[in-house]
């Protein structure tokens, strides 16, 4: 015999999980504040779906001789003469050789060509350090230094050479350098 009172328990049973991972009566959003602070004192979330990375978002100009970076996960490079799509490797610019190389991991190919502007959108970068001249630029802050060294953390934006200079801008979630730091 069917028992009504199992059915009834178990659609009962099936609104409150719904409220709880949909949000129906704003129960979501106490939990989500509660793993936001779990978050912050493990440092990462172990409940995925309710991960949540602060980030800033900032301006930077490098002002480098040589620079060598690499990104995290395949790039679009847009430059005057030519387009890479799905670019995986490191990217060298010497300005004083008014030189820029791109060697692809993985394989033997390198690219060179002379010194020219590019934009790179969607650019994940974990971590970079630079030491020489750069300028950041955040809410509230416009930082310039010479001979320094500063660390970036977590980018995730454009890059883009221009002028002599390396430009960065998109969201990181810490960038210091002595005696400051923006997060």
């Amino acid at each position: 015999m069917f028992d009504w009172k199992i059915l009834g328990a178990t659609f009962a049973a099936l609104i409150v999980v719904s409220t709880l991972f949909v949000g129906g009566f704003g129960i979501k959003d106490f939990f989500s504040q509660i793993f936001e602070k779990i978050s912050e004192w493990l440092g990462s979330s172990p409940f995925s779906g309710f991960q949540h990375t602060k980030s800033t978002h900032v301006h930077f100009t490098l002002y480098p001789e040589n620079f060598v970076f690499s990104p995290d996960s395949p790039i679009n490079i847009t430059l005057s003469t030519m387009k890479i799509n799905n670019f995986k490797g490191k990217i060298n610019t010497h300005f004083k050789n008014n030189t820029l190389l791109f060697s692809e991991d993985q394989t033997d190919l390198k690219i060179e060509t002379e010194i020219q502007n590019f934009v790179a959108p969607e650019v994940s970068l974990k971590e970079l350090v630079f030491k020489g001249k750069f300028i950041v630029t955040s809410t509230g802050s416009n930082i310039t230094a010479e001979n320094e060294t500063m660390s970036v953390y977590d980018f995730l934006g454009v890059v883009s050479l221009q002028n002599k200079s390396i430009v960065f801008s998109g969201n990181v979630t810490k960038i210091k350098g002595r005696g400051w730091e923006i997060i």
